[in-house]
């Protein structure tokens, strides 16, 4: 990857939604499908409207947190400037939060409510009465979601070994397993709230 991507600035972006809408991508797990392209094409657009470029994109669909509960988010990585669209000329760009994060939470509630339209959604049992699906995503609407926009880098080698942690290591790495009995797993995590490793033990 290090051979193929231009060798400019790049900046990692992450794509999060509310806890409330994880089951619901845990149930559909083919809406995970969408996501990446859904964050991907508003940058895409973004950078059309405001330069008349193509940057350059690469994701990663992640599923779980570090306490290994379902979690799914987007790992997005963006080179800070394109290519216009005629190859001649290369403009740099910037985003900003307060642009992309309107923009992927209406295109997330988009899809869940045009699953549930045509009746492909599966809904978790507390939902399946009234108005109680469309409440949940009115809610969810309302919220200031966490789009997480970290430091440019100079080359993409720190964003293509941190994103590649992800695709290539199981989600438990060994030297964060403590203990295992043949039937519990106890594990340490560091816990982002807290900013302290924590121990969890599952079954």
């Amino acid at each position: 990857m290090r051979a193929t991507l231009p060798d400019t600035t790049w900046q990692h972006i992450t794509h999060t939604m509310p806890d409330t809408l994880w089951q619901l991508f845990k149930l559909n797990r083919r809406l995970l499908g969408p996501l990446s392209a859904l964050a991907a094409n508003i940058l895409m657009k973004t950078a059309q409207k405001k330069k008349g470029v193509r940057p350059g994109i690469f994701t990663a669909i992640h599923t779980f947190g570090r306490a290994l509960n379902w979690n799914v988010h987007i790992h997005l990585s963006i080179t800070t400037g394109g290519i216009t669209n005629d190859g001649s000329t290369w403009r740099k760009l910037y985003f900003a939060k307060k642009v992309v994060m309107p923009q992927w939470r209406y295109q997330v509630i988009k899809l869940l409510r045009s699953a549930y339209q045509k009746g492909e959604l599966i809904l978790p049992d507390e939902l399946t009465t009234g108005n109680s699906f469309e409440t949940l995503l009115n809610e969810a609407y309302q919220k200031n979601w966490v789009v997480h926009f970290a430091k440019p880098t100079k080359t993409p080698k720190r964003t293509i070994e941190y994103l590649g942690r992800y695709i290539t290591r199981p989600p438990l790495a060994m030297s964060r397993l403590k203990h295992y009995d043949g039937s519990t797993v106890t594990f340490e995590y560091l816990d982002h709230k807290t900013k302290k490793h924590r121990l969890k033990v599952c079954d």
